[in-house]
This record gives C-alpha cells, structure tokens and sequence, in this order.
C-alpha cells in the first residue's frame, strides 16, 4: 500500500526545484491538515455530534485518496509501456 501511494509524492519530489523544501512544505502541509482535523472533529463533538458519527466522517480521506491516485495513475497510463 505505502509504494503506490507515495508515488506520486516521490515523482513530484523529484520534479521540484528542490527536494528538500519540497519535502519540509509537505510535511508542514500534512501536520496542518491534521490538525485542521482534530480541530474540526473537536468542534462537531463540542456541537453535539456523536463519537461514531465523527468516526463515520474520517471516510473523507480515503475516499479523496483514492480519486487522488486514480488521477495520477491515469495520467500515467501508456507513458512507461
């Protein structure tokens, strides 16, 4: 699972000017998102929504996930055949 999801991170790694500010904005934009999440379930639970339902709403990412990789792996299609 870990290879074919990171492939396309590693292809724009090496694309970038940079793979080392690339990497730092990554990890930053990641850490980011986390917490944007915890805050935005913290929120739903303070409003009144139940745990499982907050649990319910983390499907989001790996749905986005896999439109994500489907995406890429498409535009890849007949380019390394």
């Amino acid at each position: 699972y870990g290879p074919v999801a990171l492939a396309p991170v590693y292809d724009a790694a090496k694309a970038a000017p940079c793979v080392l500010r690339f990497s730092i904005v990554s990890e930053g934009a990641a850490d980011i998102g986390f917490a944007g999440g915890c805050f935005v379930a913290a929120l739903l639970l303070a409003s009144g929504i139940s745990p499982p339902g907050l649990i319910l709403l983390s499907i989001i990412g790996p749905i986005a996930s896999l439109f994500i990789l489907r995406t890429h792996y498409r535009s890849l299609r007949g380019v390394a055949q």
